[in-house]
Formats: C-alpha cells, sequence, structure tokens
C-alpha cells in the first residue's frame, strides 16, 4: 500500500513540473534559469515572477498532503476489516469420529526360545569317540534326531570295567543271600517241628491229668469202701473175704494213682523238651534271619554301586531326549572334554557356545519378555499377543491394531506373569506361548512382543490430536457445520490405543472433531475446515 502511495505522488510531482516548465516558458525564461534565481544565481527573477513559480509549488504540497492524509483515515479501516474477516474463519483440520475396535498395547523387546529344549552334556571327562553319523557324515546343526539317538560318546572303557566289577558282587550278594534264606527255611520248619512236638506233648499232659483224676476218684471211692467194709466185718456183718476184696480194689486204685502221676511227669518232661526244641529252632530262625539281612543288605550295597557305575558310566553318553533338532553343535570326535570347559557363570551366549549340544523342538515357541513394572501391572494371562521381526518394525509409537496384525511374524497368548520383579532390571518377566506362525520364528530371535491389555471390538474412536486437556479435564472441539463454528465439549476418554483413543461419553460417531488448529479455539469459533482426514 506504501509503493502504491509513492507513485502516485511520483507522478503527480512530474505533472506539477511539466506544468511549471510550460509557465516559464511562455514567460520567456529558461528553467534552468530560473531554478538558478531562485538560489540566488546570476540571473534575477522579479517578484511576480518568483510568485508565478511559487504558486504551482504550493499547490502539488497541499494536493499530495490532501491524498496521503484522505489514505491514512481509510487504512486503520481496510487493516480491522481485513482482521475481522480473517478471525470469523479460523482454518482447521479436522477428523470424522468413528466405530472401530481398539486395543490398548503395551510393548518390550523379547527373546524367542523353543518350549521344549535342552542343553546336553557330558557328566564324564576323557576323549570322544564318538559323533552321531548321518547319511555317512557327521552330526551337524539343524539335523533332526529321534528320542533315544546316541548322539555322543566320551571314552567308556574304563566305567565299563567298573560296571563288571560291581555287577559281581551284586551276583555274589545274591549267592549269599540264596544260601541264607535256605538255612533260614530249614531252621522255620525245625520251629514248626518242634512246635508240633510240643503241642503233643501238651496233649499227652492233658491226657494224663485227666487219668491222674478218675484215678485219684476210684482211690478215693474204694477208699470210703475198704472203710465201710472194715467197719462191717467188725460187726460181723460181712465176711472177712469181702472186707479183703475191697482192700484189695483200694490198693489197685491207689496203684492206679501212681501209674497216672507217672504219665503226667512224663507228659510234662515232654513238654519242657519240646519247649527247648521250639526256643532252639526259633534261635536258629533269628540267626538265618540276620544272615539274610546282611545278604539283603550286601544285595542292596551291590545294586546301588552297579546303578552309580552305570549312571556313571551313562554319562560318558549323549542320548537326544525328545526327537528335536540339533540347534548348536559344539564338539567333535578327538576331542577331549571336561565339565569345566562350561562356561556357567558367562551370559547366555558363552554358555551356549560352551555346551556340547544343544536340542530343540522347532514345533512350539515362547516369548520370553520383561516389562517394566508401571507396563507389566496390567498384563494377565490369556491375554493376546502379536510378535514382529525387528526389522520389520519402524515407527512403534504410531502403530495401530491393523499394522500390528499386518507386520506380525506371529501371534500367541499370555502364558506366565512372574508375580516378583527381578532384582537387577527390576522388571516383571512373562512368557507368552506362540500358538501361530511359530515356523516363521528363530530359537535365540530377537523380537518385538505387543500384548493387547485391553481391547474392545466396537468402540467409539478419535485420533490422539484431537484431545486437549484444560485444568486437568479432557475436551474436543466438535465441528457444527451447518453453524461453521466449533463446540467445546468435556468427554470421557476411555481405552487409549497406539494412535486412536476411546471416547466413551461426549460425542458421536460421524462427528467432526479438530486435530489441527485447536490450540486457537474456544466454544463458538468460527472455523473454516480446510481438510478432513479419515
Amino acid at each position: 500500500m506504501e509503493t502504491s502511495d509513492v507513485t502516485h505522488k511520483e507522478k503527480v510531482s512530474v505533472v506539477e513540473a511539466s506544468r511549471d516548465t510550460r509557465e516559464l516558458r511562455r514567460a520567456g525564461v529558461s528553467p534552468a534559469s530560473a531554478e538558478n534565481d531562485a538560489y540566488g544565481g546570476k540571473g534575477k527573477l522579479s517578484l511576480a515572477r518568483r510568485l508565478l513559480w511559487m504558486v504551482p509549488l504550493v499547490a502539488v504540497v497541499l494536493g499530495v498532503g490532501a491524498i496521503a492524509s484522505h489514505r491514512l483515515k481509510n487504512q486503520p479501516a481496510q487493516i480491522e476489516a481485513s482482521a475481522a474477516a480473517t478471525v470469523a474463519k479460523l482454518p482447521v483440520r479436522a477428523a470424522r469420529v468413528q466405530i472401530a475396535p481398539i486395543q490398548a498395547w503395551v510393548f518390550s523387546d523379547g527373546f524367542v526360545e523353543a518350549v521344549l529344549r535342552k542343553h546336553l552334556t557330558f557328566e564324564a571327562e576323557g576323549t570322544i569317540v564318538y559323533v552321531k553319523k548321518v547319511n555317512g557324515r557327521e552330526l551337524r546343526t539343524g539335523d533332526f534326531v529321534r528320542k533315544g539317538d546316541l548322539l555322543a560318546q566320551v571314552d567308556p572303557r574304563k566305567l565299563a570295567s567298573d560296571v563288571t566289577v560291581a555287577q559281581a558282587q551284586r551276583q555274589d550278594a545274591q549267592q549269599r543271600l540264596s544260601t541264607a534264606l535256605a538255612s533260614l527255611r530249614q531252621s522255620e520248619s525245625a520251629v514248626s517241628q518242634a512246635l508240633a512236638e510240643k503241642a503233643r506233648a501238651e496233649a499227652s499232659l492233658a491226657s494224663a491229668q485227666a487219668d491222674l483224676k478218675r484215678a485219684e476218684a476210684n482211690r478215693d471211692f474204694a477208699q470210703t469202701d475198704v472203710n465201710r467194709y472194715q467197719k462191717l466185718w467188725e460187726d460181723g456183718v460181712v465176711s472177712k473175704s469181702e472186707r479183703d476184696t475191697r482192700e484189695t480194689q483200694f490198693a489197685e486204685a491207689q496203684a492206679a494213682v501212681e501209674a497216672a502221676r507217672a504219665q503226667v511227669k512224663a507228659a510234662d518232661a515232654g513238654i519242657r523238651a519240646a519247649s527247648s526244641a521250639v526256643s532252639s529252632a526259633q534261635a536258629a530262625v533269628l540267626s538265618q534271619q540276620a544272615q539274610v539281612e546282611s545278604a539283603q543288605s550286601g544285595i542292596k550295597s551291590a545294586i546301588a554301586s552297579l546303578n552309580k557305575t552305570q549312571v556313571i558310566l551313562e554319562d560318558t553318553e549323549i542320548v537326544a531326549p525328545f526327537d528335536g533338532i540339533i540347534a548348536h553343535l559344539n564338539i567333535k570326535e578327538g576331542d577331549y572334554w571336561t565339565p569345566q570347559r562350561i562356561n556357567a557363570i558367562g551370559d547366555y551366549q558363552q554358555i551356549v557356545e560352551s555346551v556340547p549340544i544343544i536340542a530343540i523342538d522347532p514345533s512350539e515357541f515362547e516369548v520370553n519378555v520383561e516389562l517394566p513394572v508401571f507396563s507389566g501391572a496390567g498384563v494377565r494371562t490369556g491375554q493376546r499377543a502379536f510378535i514382529i521381526a525387528n526389522e520389520r518394525l519402524h515407527n512403534p509409537d504410531a502403530m495401530t491394531g491393523s499394522d500390528l496384525m499386518n507386520l506380525a511374524s506371529a501371534e500367541g497368548i499370555v502364558f506366565s506373569v512372574s508375580p516378583s520383579v527381578t532384582p537387577g532390571e527390576r522388571a516383571i518377566e512373562i512368557k507368552i506361548r506362540v500358538n501361530k506362525g511359530a515356523q516363521n520364528l528363530k530359537n535365540g530371535a530377537r523380537v518385538s512382543t505387543w500384548i493387547a491389555v485391553a481391547e474392545k471390538p466396537i468402540a467409539t474412536t478419535a485420533p490422539f490430536r484431537a484431545f486437549l486437556w484444560r485444568d486437568q479435564v479432557p475436551h474436543v472441539f466438535v465441528v457444527n457445520q451447518q453453524e461453521g463454528i466449533v463446540e467445546q465439549r468435556q468427554i470421557k476418554p476411555g481405552i487409549r490405543g497406539n494412535s486412536q483413543r476411546e471416547i466413551i461419553d461426549g460425542v458421536q460417531p460421524g462427528e467432526l472433531v479438530v486435530i489441527e488448529g485447536k490450540n486457537r479455539l474456544v466454544d463458538g469459533t468460527p472455523v473454516e475446515v480446510i481438510e478432513i482426514v479419515e
């Protein structure tokens, strides 16, 4: 605007100067002479001529001033009108509120391992004399092996001789046990016989005692009968012969008593002899039982020694514990092996490089993840997870759920969540079992793992850029397209995704929310939507 005014002034000055020049020439004065006279040159003009020259100049000055004054008065109004037009329609970019699934994710680097894996090593030291052959060549990493296959062995000859000695000791102990058991059976038989003899003696004693009682009863009766007949004989009632008969019967009864007593004594002696035989036989049984127990202990000791030797012999072998593949192979025939070669205190890579063989089952993998406490607090078993190779991951913060699904090399679920925090990293250990895409993973690979800690299949969502917090309260600016203004609305946020956030209450699906230019807005501000970002 100032450039235009200057140009106009210059044009007015040129026109006025031309007119003055023509007036001077009519008066017979050259412009140069007039200029010299005006500044005290050689020529002198009359006062009239000077006044004539000054009049146009004053007119030019007054004209220029009037024009400038008019334009200066109009310029603030034009500026205010332009500013008002600009404020009236602030340009903004908006996005449409959508119905879409949303997930809240936590992510971290993870370490892929086979669920079934085994570090295979020799417990015995010695020269490695055998490594499994596959199609005529030595075993290699990646070769498939079956459960029970002998994979490698150190020289077993010394331990094999120890096994032979232990087997001989076990056989000798078994022979001693057999002899002791035979003697025990004989002693037990003698006890049985002695007990039977004692039983018979006890039966004889009982019979003799019964006979003694009968004999004593008969004797007592005979004694009474003798006394009665003695009195009758003295009274002359019976004859002497009848009395003598009763005395004879008494004598016979007395003899029977004595005989019965003798039988009782004999039976009692038989019982004592049988009891002694039983005691002797039982003592023999106890002795033989002690010998049997000693022989059994000898067998147990021999078997333990044999088992120990056999275990040590087995320690010279590496046998495939399951069907799988060789993941690492660090030995060959002719190497001398000692258990001290394993670097148990180094990092995992050093352990992998020192163990003779590592076998894995490649059909099932898990991912070990460590999450900070604030991130891992929401992780639960059963939550789904996506595993992405690190080389495929470019901008983690801008990832959406569909991006994760497209980039994922494998999927899985949370298998376990440690209830404790690791001392060093102060993190929560999480294991994810892979249930899809295991063939895309490699044992030992580093991956990025995303866990859906909260999900909704149907949610009202808007981009992160639509949200603003005022006094710690979340708001959005909703475009009223009919009136061309924005409405500031307080909303209730829900699940926070990677690029979208759920709005539980405050907006409706399909409405436009401002995502760019919102910092200049207040409720009711007129806006012009220059772009709708889908």
